[in-house]
């Protein structure tokens, strides 16, 4: 049984290598912006991928996590993405910082000679490097923001693909598990650290390569060129009002990035906790549909959004056991302002109840079956520990993009 575990684990994490190795042929997009909120999510998971600097600096910081075990193993892709989101923030808001490229480059060299060498310092100093790292690689992500892309939807979609590249690398990581593995790791760290170095002595490539890159930019481009929001208003396609109310949150990116968080958290204090959102966040959302309607549309605003977010996410990062009383009442606040900004695209000719059972009847739907899942989640299957630090990784990325959305509040 040992062996068939062992035998499994390096077939994925040979797959994966495999993977990686294709991803760094891959080479920075120049030429394409895509608009829209399906635009923005594509250049934001194309953007780490496209940069093989980027790259291999994101699976380095996998594969040092996994050398160094716990806590390292999920305080680093915990720390990078939120951190890179602070960067991310500097970028959006236009604050230079010295050197951005050469600090990147300078990254990957570090980061796969730790690997190669396989240095094992305390996990709060391995933190403190990757945090620092971090904010140069959010800088770039920030500041090459398309123009005509969703802004909150790029910094999701960068934020996301951070961290699938640092699973990239702790499941390569698990080659340790295999005698030779250990050396096949610490050659590639060595690959990493000799193409970090490459990058510091020579920042550009040479004119062919950016052609290169360009046409595949332009093809990805026309791949995902069909990919746009859905409209808001379904009501004038004539599905109804109650579909109105079912579908409206489900297009609007906010709602579905706080509803979801709000579903991982309940569901990541179990059962006995989560339950009462089921009744409670839907109560909340018909709360903030009649105030808005008795009172005047009001919400929360982007910064009150964002801070939720952010509170959120980290209270899933450090995988607080808050209790039952606070968990409702964060619910129910967020679910006001959530009904109120949902009845604020309300038009006179919308019949109000049929739209006010549609938005309570997906509030419960999405609560109930995000909790449910993170429910089922942590309690079947084993390694436990590894269930709890995907949870907490999780927290991070929301985290992360919470600290975008503080970003893009305060630079607006």
């Amino acid at each position: 049984m040992t062996r068939r575990l062992r035998t499994m684990s390096i077939g994925c994490a040979s797959r994966i290598l495999a993977a990686s190795m294709v991803l760094l042929l891959a080479q920075p997009a120049f030429a394409h912006e895509q608009s829209g909120v399906g635009g923005g999510l594509t250049q934001g998971l194309l953007h780490p991928l496209t940069g093989m600097d980027h790259l291999i600096a994101m699976v380095a910081v996998g594969i040092w996590g996994a050398q160094l075990g716990a806590p390292a193993l999920w305080v680093l892709p915990i720390t990078f993405p939120l951190v890179m989101a602070l960067g991310g923030v500097l970028g959006v808001m236009k604050i230079p910082l010295p050197a951005p490229e050469v600090v990147i480059a300078l990254s990957a060299l570090v980061l796969g000679a730790a690997v190669a060498l396989r240095l094992r310092v305390p996990f709060v100093v391995a933190a403190a490097i990757v945090a620092v790292f971090a904010i140069f690689h959010g800088h770039a992500h920030g500041a090459e923001l398309p123009t005509s892309a969703n802004p909150l939807a790029y910094g999701l979609g960068f934020v996301v693909a951070t961290g699938l590249l640092h699973f990239c690398g702790i499941t390569i990581g698990t080659l340790t598990q295999w005698r030779t593995g250990e050396f096949l790791i610490q050659g590639l760290g060595a690959i990493i650290a000799l193409l970090g170095g490459y990058f510091l002595a020579q920042n550009s490539w040479s004119g062919r390569m950016i052609a290169a890159s360009r046409r595949i930019s332009i093809a990805i481009g026309v791949l995902f060129a069909g990919v746009r929001p859905a409209g808001a208003h379904i009501v004038s396609l004539r599905l109804g009002d109650f579909y109105e109310g079912a579908l409206h949150p489900l297009t609007d990116l906010q709602d579905l990035i706080l509803w979801i968080s709000l579903g991982v958290l309940a569901g990541s204090l179990g059962a006995a906790r989560g339950r009462w959102l089921v009744l409670v966040f839907p109560v909340g959302l018909l709360t903030g549909l009649l105030s808005a309607h008795v009172l005047g549309t009001f919400a929360g605003g982007p910064a009150v959004n964002a801070c939720m977010t952010l509170l959120v996410g980290l209270l899933l990062a450090a995988a607080l056991r808050i209790p039952t009383l606070l968990l409702c009442t964060m619910a129910f606040v967020l679910a006001v302002t959530r009904g109120a900004a949902n009845a604020g695209d309300l038009v006179p000719q919308t019949d109000r109840l049929l739209f006010a059972a549609g938005l309570a009847g997906v509030g419960y739907a999405v609560i109930t079956l995000v909790m449910a899942l993170t429910v089922t989640f942590r309690e079947t299957g084993s390694p436990m520990a590894w269930h709890g630090i995907a949870i907490r990784a999780l927290g991070g990325w929301i985290a992360a993009v919470g600290m975008m959305m503080t970003g893009l509040s305060l630079a607006s």
